[in-house]
Protein backbone atom coordinates (compact mmCIF):
# COMPACT_ATOMS: atom_id res chain seq x y z
CA UNK A 1 0.00 0.00 0.00
CA UNK A 2 1.72 3.50 -0.83
CA UNK A 3 0.77 7.04 -0.95
CA UNK A 4 2.75 9.25 -2.54
CA UNK A 5 6.45 8.45 -1.90
CA UNK A 6 5.56 6.21 1.46
CA UNK A 7 4.77 2.31 1.54
CA UNK A 8 2.14 1.42 4.44
CA UNK A 9 1.60 -1.92 3.99
CA UNK A 10 1.75 -5.74 1.80
CA UNK A 11 -1.30 -5.52 -0.54
CA UNK A 12 -2.72 -8.83 -1.05
CA UNK A 13 -5.91 -10.27 -2.66
CA UNK A 14 -8.10 -11.02 0.45
CA UNK A 15 -9.56 -13.91 -1.59
CA UNK A 16 -6.38 -15.51 -2.02
CA UNK A 17 -5.20 -17.43 0.64
CA UNK A 18 -2.04 -18.23 -1.14
CA UNK A 19 -1.84 -14.36 -1.63
CA UNK A 20 -2.38 -13.85 2.06
CA UNK A 21 0.24 -16.26 3.25
CA UNK A 22 3.00 -14.95 0.58
CA UNK A 23 2.09 -11.31 2.17
CA UNK A 24 2.22 -12.72 6.08
CA UNK A 25 5.27 -14.50 4.80
CA UNK A 26 7.07 -11.10 3.46
CA UNK A 27 6.57 -9.28 7.18
CA UNK A 28 7.34 -12.28 9.36
CA UNK A 29 10.81 -13.36 7.80
CA UNK A 30 11.79 -9.65 7.78
CA UNK A 31 11.31 -8.05 11.49
CA UNK A 32 12.63 -4.57 10.33
CA UNK A 33 10.04 -4.40 7.10
CA UNK A 34 7.58 -5.67 9.76
CA UNK A 35 8.35 -2.87 12.64
CA UNK A 36 8.40 -0.34 9.54
CA UNK A 37 5.11 -0.83 8.51
CA UNK A 38 3.92 -1.35 11.78
CA UNK A 39 4.73 2.56 12.88
CA UNK A 40 4.08 3.79 9.44
CA UNK A 41 0.61 2.52 9.57
CA UNK A 42 0.16 3.67 13.45
CA UNK A 43 1.10 7.29 12.33
CA UNK A 44 -0.59 7.40 9.45
CA UNK A 45 -3.93 6.15 11.24
CA UNK A 46 -2.95 8.71 14.09
CA UNK A 47 -2.53 11.60 11.01
CA UNK A 48 -5.46 10.20 8.77
CA UNK A 49 -8.39 8.44 10.71
CA UNK A 50 -9.02 10.56 13.77
CA UNK A 51 -11.74 12.95 15.35
CA UNK A 52 -9.03 15.68 15.20
CA UNK A 53 -7.90 14.93 11.83
CA UNK A 54 -11.59 15.21 10.38
CA UNK A 55 -11.77 18.69 12.07
CA UNK A 56 -8.93 19.93 10.68
CA UNK A 57 -10.29 18.66 7.23
CA UNK A 58 -13.83 20.59 7.76
CA UNK A 59 -11.92 23.49 8.66
CA UNK A 60 -9.78 23.60 5.29
CA UNK A 61 -13.02 22.81 3.43
CA UNK A 62 -14.78 25.61 4.93
CA UNK A 63 -12.10 28.34 4.75
CA UNK A 64 -11.55 27.86 1.35
CA UNK A 65 -15.25 28.20 0.84
CA UNK A 66 -14.90 31.44 2.87
CA UNK A 67 -12.66 33.17 1.22
CA UNK A 68 -13.30 32.12 -2.74
CA UNK A 69 -16.68 34.15 -1.86
CA UNK A 70 -17.76 31.72 -4.88
CA UNK A 71 -21.06 30.28 -3.90
CA UNK A 72 -21.48 26.08 -4.90
CA UNK A 73 -24.42 24.10 -5.66
CA UNK A 74 -26.32 22.56 -2.64
CA UNK A 75 -25.64 19.11 -4.30
CA UNK A 76 -22.02 19.46 -3.73
CA UNK A 77 -21.85 19.65 0.07
CA UNK A 78 -24.27 16.46 0.29
CA UNK A 79 -22.27 14.77 -2.49
CA UNK A 80 -22.08 11.57 -0.12
CA UNK A 81 -26.43 11.16 0.03
CA UNK A 82 -27.18 12.47 -3.62
CA UNK A 83 -24.78 9.22 -4.76
CA UNK A 84 -25.98 6.71 -2.75
CA UNK A 85 -29.67 8.40 -4.28
CA UNK A 86 -30.70 10.09 -1.15
CA UNK A 87 -31.65 13.99 -0.95
CA UNK A 88 -31.88 16.51 1.41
Amino acid sequence: MREKDKEYGVLVDPEDPADIGRGLQQLLCKVQKWEYFAQAGQQRVQQKYTWEAAAVGYLVVLEEMVSSGKTRPREEFYRFQVLRGQHC
